[in-house]
Parts: structure tokens; sequence; C-alpha cells
């Protein structure tokens, strides 16, 4: 299956100052200069000169999204410390912070790791 990149979200400090510097400097197309009113801002969408499909997404939108990300990666479960072999289960219980430490340490030192 083909994978591409879909949108990369920058925050910018100024929509027009943004434009100005992808399209004048770096020579980008502008895709779309939307008002988005309901929310007074703006959907800006950039692109390397050639390419088709991999826009720049630019301004407080990509903000909010990225807030979004990274909120649910901080409030995700943590799962370094779950066994292989229970990945997946709901009822998989962490192993001791000792443990894994021990373990993370042999594995970056090359030697083998015995599990626990």
């Amino acid at each position: 299956m083909k994978q591409t990149i879909g949108y990369v979200s920058l925050v910018v400090r100024d929509y027009d100052e943004a434009i100005k510097f992808y399209v004048e400097t770096l020579d980008f197309v502008l895709i779309e200069d939307t008002l988005v009113e309901s929310q007074n801002k703006r959907w800006v969408l950039v692109a390397p000169p050639g390419s088709a499909n991999i826009p720049l997404t630019v301004g407080a939108i990509a903000f909010g999204i990225t807030v979004i990300a990274a909120l649910a990666a901080v409030t995700a479960r943590e799962t370094y410390r779950i066994n292989i072999n229970d990945l997946g289960n709901p009822n998989a219980v962490p192993m001791p912070k000792a443990d894994y430490e021990r373990m993370r340490a042999q594995a970056a030192s090359g030697a083998a790791v015995a599990p626990t």
C-alpha cells in the first residue's frame, strides 16, 4: 500500500508574513487561503513547487490540532513497561520499574536480556 504525507502543520505568528515567506522566499505555491469566520481564523495551505500532495497547514487551526494530539499522547496509558507478549491485552500489568531499567540497561549494553 502506497503511503503519503497528507498535511504538515506549522504554527505561525502571522499568516501574511508566513505566506510571504513560503511563497516569495521558498517559491512554494499558495493552494488555499480561506477565512473560517466562525472561528475568526484562516485556513492556509502552501505546497513545495511541483508538489500536489504535501501541503503545509499554516496557522492557528494547526496549533489547535497539535495541542489535541499532544494531550492525547500525554494522557495515553504507558506501554513501554508492558511485556511484548502482553501488548493489546487490556488487563496487562506493567513490569516493575526496577526490572524494566535492568532489562533496558542490558539491552543497551548488548548483553543478552534474561526475562523476569
